[in-house]
Order: structure tokens, then C-alpha cells, then sequence
């Protein structure tokens, strides 16, 4: 996961340095990568069975929904408007995902290895694959 917040990183930054001229496409380009990151992260949590999944999910579409609508702006001209999400919003948000949603993911998986991982309920002595 840390792959994936460092790639981004690096996306919101070359995406602060484009030209007036084609940042509209490469502002899309950068809401398609997040959106790709997403769902690799969204893929984790389902395989861990990550308790916070849901929560990580409407996240997720909260900020895409928002960036898509932003998209439309730029494309009219808002220029200015999405520099300044580049510049300000998004790394805050990002560092916030990073420390608060993030945190529960890694946090829950840790919790399932040191207790026997998912199927911890399931009792050695039954022999039955029905947790208790």
C-alpha cells in the first residue's frame, strides 16, 4: 500500500507542474490513476475481510464523485479552481486517508495475523470449519 500512496504522490506533483494548457487531460489522467489505486486498495480490504471496508469504500466514491465534478469545471475553464484542489485539498485529504483510513486497514490485518487471522473463531478441537 505504501507502493500506491508514493506513486500518487508523485502524480500530485507532476500534476501541479503541468501547463494551463493540458491540465484539464492530465488532471483526468490523474483522478484515472487514484481511481485504479482504489480499487487495488478496495481489493485488499475484501481479501483481508477488513472490518472497515465499507467505510473505506464510500471514501473512496465521496472523493471520486467530488474530483469527477471538478473535472467538468476545469473543462469549462476552472483552471485556477482545480490548481488550487491540486495544490491544497488533495494532499491534505490523501495525508488524512493515508493516516486515519489506511491506518484501519493495516491495523485490522494486523490484528487478524496476530490472532490466527480470519478464521481465528474456528476452534482446533471440534475439527469443524463452523466458528464458535
Amino acid at each position: 500500500m505504501d507502493r500506491l500512496h508514493c506513486e500518487l504522490s508523485q502524480a500530485l506533483e507532476e500534476l501541479s507542474a503541468v501547463e494551463d494548457l493540458r491540465f484539464a487531460d492530465a488532471f483526468h489522467n490523474f483522478v484515472s490513476k487514484l481511481e485504479h489505486s482504489f480499487r487495488q486498495e478496495e481489493a485488499w480490504l475484501e481479501e483481508t475481510q477488513c472490518p472497515s471496508l465499507l467505510m473505506h469504500v464510500e471514501e473512496h466514491a465521496r472523493a471520486l464523485s467530488a474530483l469527477h465534478h471538478l473535472h467538468s469545471r476545469i473543462m469549462a475553464g476552472g483552471i485556477s479552481e482545480g490548481r488550487e484542489v491540486v495544490q491544497y485539498v488533495l494532499p491534505h485529504w490523501l495525508t488524512f486517508h493515508m493516516a486515519a483510513m489506511d491506518f484501519a486497514f493495516t491495523s485490522s490485518h494486523d490484528q487478524a495475523d496476530a490472532y490466527g487471522g480470519p478464521n481465528a473463531l474456528l476452534t482446533a478441537e471440534s475439527g469443524s470449519d463452523v466458528p464458535h
